[in-house]
């Protein structure tokens, strides 16, 4: 599949990088609450928080950090 989206994925990470900013919708997360033990009592201190980011905008943050 490569060759099918090496060109469209290109033109996304050229457009932020050339503007000098990255799209605000590429910085939101998902953030799923994940119960560190079996059985939570309480909501605040037995739930941990997990980020989830889209792999594209990860992929070309650790792009440009390069």
């Amino acid at each position: 599949m490569a060759p099918f989206i090496a060109e469209p994925i290109c033109a996304i990470f050229s457009a932020p990088v050339r503007e000098g900013h990255e799209p605000v919708l590429w910085k939101q997360v998902n953030v799923i609450p994940v119960p560190t033990i079996k059985f939570s009592k309480n909501i605040t201190s037995d739930l941990c928080p997990i980020s989830l980011m889209p792999t594209l905008p990860k992929f070309l943050e650790s792009f440009v950090c390069q």
